[in-house]
Order: structure tokens, then sequence, then C-alpha cells
């Protein structure tokens, strides 16, 4: 009979795991994250023509996404020029109105929650811990990941 070696050392794609200690920087870009999710949905509570969407749509994602949020490298390096492309088509705000901070060109608000790197058992910890509105859910989620490990 012939054995079969497991090769493959891939996390469980079931199993969200947050990255190994040695990256004490992936888990502070998690928290601003998760706390920028926090605020949007204290900032929706408070407002009363929200109609209970404060978000049309939410991104989550790798590197690339990260650069729709206007950093890269876990929030190390800013990539401004990519979030005002961003924020033209997703910069309205709860009401659909845009504001100061914004040069939208629609009345569509979104949100990128992404980290350079990650992978899908490392996004699955992140809405886990504080990336998932708990609130007032976006009418639509998009992931963007490299073809590359689950």
């Amino acid at each position: 009979s012939v054995v079969m070696e497991k090769k493959c050392h891939c996390p469980d794609p079931l199993v969200p795991l947050p990255r190994p200690d040695d990256q004490p920087e992936w888990q502070v870009h998690h928290q601003a994250q998760a706390q920028q999710v926090l605020e949007i949905a204290t900032e929706t509570t408070n407002n009363a023509n929200n109609n209970n969407h404060p978000l049309d749509v939410v991104f989550l994602g790798d590197s690339i996404t990260e650069r729709w949020r206007g950093t890269r490298s876990m929030g190390g390096e800013p990539v401004p020029e990519i979030r005002q492309v961003f924020d033209q088509y997703f910069g309205a705000d709860a009401d659909g109105s845009s504001n100061n901070n914004h040069t939208s060109t629609t009345q569509l608000r979104g949100l990128a929650l992404a980290t350079s790197g990650d992978i899908t058992v490392e996004t699955a910890w992140h809405l886990d811990h504080g990336w998932w509105p708990t609130t007032n859910e976006p009418e639509t989620m998009a992931h963007n990941f490299h073809p590359k490990v689950v």
C-alpha cells in the first residue's frame, strides 16, 4: 500500500488565527481598524438620519485593500493618493452627503479593512475581534485577496 505524506502545513481555513506574536505591529494595526469600526457604529447610533446603514460597502483584504485605506506595510507607509481615489467613490458620510474630509463623487459610504500579507484565517480572526460591526451591518461586504494561500 502507498502511504501519502502530508506536505501542506497550511492552517485550517475554517479556524480564525491571529499572526504570530513576533509581529506586534500587526496587532497594533488591527486595533486601529477595530477602533474605527467602533467609532462608525457609535456615530451611526448617535445620528438619526443614517437609515440604520452607516456603510454601503466594507472591503476586506490584504495589501491591495490596505492601500485603499491610504497606507501600506501595516499602516507604516502613507499612500494618500490611493486613499483619495477610494474616497472619490466611497467617501460619503452616513447620511449620503459629502463633508470637508471627503471629495466623494457618489453617495456611497465605504470602508476598507485590511492588513498587508493577511490570509483568510487572519482576516477571519479580525472579524471575530472587532472588525465586524455589532450594530448596523453594512449593505455589502466585498473580499479582495490574492489567489495565494487561503
